[in-house]
């Protein structure tokens, strides 16, 4: 990341334009974190809105950056890039860099830490040796050109060659690989969930009880049930499998500790995929409802709940298989027993996501 870091300083202190500027400020802002936080962006998901006929070779810069005349904008060659570059470079927030990468025909974006990416800089880089190397030189050309000649203009290569563009040697020398470059549209999501999903959560609520009446009737009439408004706190967990939609269908347990009438368990369903905000920032998830049912030995209660769950960039995945789930909802919640009922509306939140956030918010 370092040298990344350092070629974007580099090529901030050369462009006049502030704008440009900001924005290869903000990517190397970025870059420093990456190390810490698993990247939104799937590199091999990404697609071009409509490809640029700008001539990389035209451009300032070196092979990771360059400013496009044409539109005034900073171009990033992924494929000149480690993965993890190249995705937090596309995943940094208040940025739409214009981008510029290889691509095979199986889908898969060469990358410079990949085995085809590091042959196909060897193969290129001699191909444009040799090509910089004849176009040079016409004396080198001419077969009948005497040798102190061409040796003097091979000597000059470095100086007067004009760049190739490698664009066109991938066509010659690799017809399967694909040079792509333009604007990137929206990433795309992940689509499925992991497995398995496991969450922590604390409730704040209130609401209404009421209980029998505590005197013996006395005539005809039956004494009116007693009510009162009540606060109710809980600190619960779940654990739940995908079972339908890519995950978006799960099924699990949860258990929690109450205030109101101790510790209960039970089943719960989640039907997860709705839209969500436009602007999450880090967070990737989904508006879902969860309906769970369970009890104890002397209550049994159900709950409906809405809100956004799914996990910051920075802690997910801890393992591919299972993720833990953050968010936030809004769940209304009923328990009845043999001489009290109860009703509650409350939030719950994610306590360790919830201080994900507010070290995110502290740190940006």
């Amino acid at each position: 990341m370092a040298d990344l870091r350092r070629e974007l300083e580099s090529l901030e202190a050369k462009v006049g334009n502030e704008r440009i500027a900001d924005e290869l400020a903000t990517i190397r802002q970025e870059l420093a974190h990456a190390g810490a936080r698993a990247p939104l962006v799937q590199l091999d998901r990404v697609r071009v809105a409509s490809p640029c006929k700008q001539r990389w070779a035209d451009m300032q810069g070196d092979d990771r950056v360059r400013v496009c005349a044409g539109c005034d904008r900073p171009v990033f060659n992924l494929s000149e890039m480690t993965r993890e570059q190249a995705e937090t470079v596309l995943a940094t927030r208040g940025v739409k860099p214009c981008i510029r990468f290889y691509r095979r025909a199986d889908g898969t974006v060469i990358t410079a830490d990949c085995p085809t990416g590091e042959r196909r800089g060897r193969r290129l880089a001699m191909v444009a040796g040799t090509t910089a190397l004849l176009g040079a030189s016409p004396a080198l050309a001419e077969p009948t050109a005497p040798v102190p000649a061409a040796l003097e203009a091979a000597s000059d290569v470095e100086s007067t060659a004009p760049e190739t563009d490698t664009s066109d040697l991938t066509a010659l020398f690799a017809p399967d690989i694909e040079v792509t470059m333009g604007d990137p549209l929206p990433p795309e999501h992940r689509p499925d969930h992991p497995p398995i999903e496991w969450s922590t959560w604390l409730r704040g609520g209130v609401g209404i009880e009421t209980q029998a009446a505590r005197i013996a009737a006395r005539g005809t009439v039956q004494p009116l049930a007693e009510s009162q408004t009540i606060l109710e706190g809980a600190l619960g967990a779940d654990l739940s499998l995908g079972v339908a939609r890519h995950g978006d269908l799960r099924l699990g347990a949860w258990a929690e500790m109450r205030t109101t009438s101790g510790p209960v368990l039970g089943g719960e369903l989640i039907v997860a995929g709705f839209p969500r905000p436009r602007d999450t920032g880090d967070f990737d998830g989904s508006g879902g409802i969860v309906l769970r049912a369970g009890g104890n030995g002397s209550v049994v209660t159900g709950a409906i709940g809405f809100g956004y769950t799914g996990s910051w960039a920075r802690s997910d995945p801890w393992i591919s298989w299972a993720r833990h789930a953050v968010g936030v909802r809004v769940v209304a919640s009923m328990t009845r027993s043999s001489q009290e009922w109860s009703t509650t509306v409350g939030v719950e939140l994610e306590p360790i996501g919830a201080l994900q956030a507010l070290v995110g918010l502290v740190t940006d």
